[in-house]
């Protein structure tokens, strides 16, 4: 069984070592054994610690709240994976106009309905590079990622 967690849905005033102790057991009583952890928000930036170039981070970044769902859901058997959108950053797509979609109107794409507000280009090498790197720098810091 698995579930979905986004943590820009939530916040309770807790320090990110208690919030995931008391998500992982409460995860690990309802039999849940897969957490789908939303990593990157292209509105709030990443929940995760990160000093990749254009990345912006949440508290919840900040705090390096990933790491302790990890140890906590690793703690009881419940793996963790990482829920990015893909080539869709809004660090990126702000900083680098060359970077975003286009229309064939040339006008820069946004699709709020299907939660594409700020996607890149995967025609533009040096978008697709940095993504790139992002994955990179996101598996580097975080092996433990399953």
């Amino acid at each position: 069984m698995a579930v979905r967690f986004d943590p820009s849905f939530h916040y309770r005033g807790l320090r990110p070592p208690r919030l995931a102790r008391e998500l992982a057991d409460q995860w690990q009583a309802a039999g849940v054994n897969l957490v789908f952890y939303r990593a990157y928000d292209p509105e709030h930036g990443a929940f995760f610690k990160t000093g990749y170039a254009l990345n912006e981070m949440d508290d919840f970044g900040q705090y390096d709240l990933l790491k302790y769902v990890i140890e906590e859901c690793h703690a009881r058997k419940i793996r963790v994976f990482a829920w990015l959108p893909v080539m869709n950053h809004g660090g990126a797509w702000r900083a680098r106009e060359d970077w975003r979609e286009k229309t064939a109107a040339g006008e820069d794409f946004r699709d709020d309905s299907s939660g594409l507000l700020y996607p890149l280009c995967a025609r533009n090498p040096e978008a697709v590079r940095w993504w790139n790197g992002f994955l990179e720098d996101f598996l580097k810091d975080y092996p433990a990622i399953d």
